[in-house]
């Protein structure tokens, strides 16, 4: 065999061989496990942009159900912030770790009324987001972060 013959041949096992080993590899490679899956969420603020009734709103928050933060003498304009440390997602059905329900309550005399509701998702990506309660009853933005 001349050396004209063996070169073509060299070059073509040493791609054969830089090919297998890419396809060996590939699966092997390192995925980071919660990626794409949000360990938590943080509520943060609250911010009236009109309110309910001609005297301070009361609005409150649940998440999932639950009340998590209640609010007094609310005006319009004003921030109030949760102060609350980051919260998991719930793993329960019918959560299954992959969304939590925000549901906005406005505190009255009578029956309370209910503002609107949103959901955080854990894929919504990191950081700080914005969820908006517009209706006739109130109108409030909330801010949370969703934390890897």
């Amino acid at each position: 065999m001349d050396s004209r013959t063996r070169r073509p041949r060299q070059r073509w096992r040493t791609i054969l061989a830089a090919l297998a080993l890419a396809v060996v590899t590939a699966p092997l490679a390192s995925v980071p496990a919660a990626a794409d899956h949000a360990a938590s969420f943080t509520l943060l603020w609250i911010r009236c942009q009109d309110q309910n009734e001609s005297f301070s709103d009361e609005p409150y928050v649940k998440v999932n159900l639950v009340t998590v933060r209640q609010f007094n003498d609310v005006d319009t304009g004003e921030t109030h912030y949760f102060l609350q440390g980051p919260r998991n997602f719930d793993p329960n059905p019918p959560w299954n770790s992959n969304y939590a329900e925000i549901q906005l309550w406005e505190n009255d005399s009578g029956p309370d009324e209910f503002l609107g509701y949103g959901y955080v998702f854990h894929d919504a990506g990191a950081g700080e987001h914005e969820m908006y309660f517009f209706s006739s009853r109130g109108e409030y933005i909330l801010r949370y972060a969703v934390n890897y």
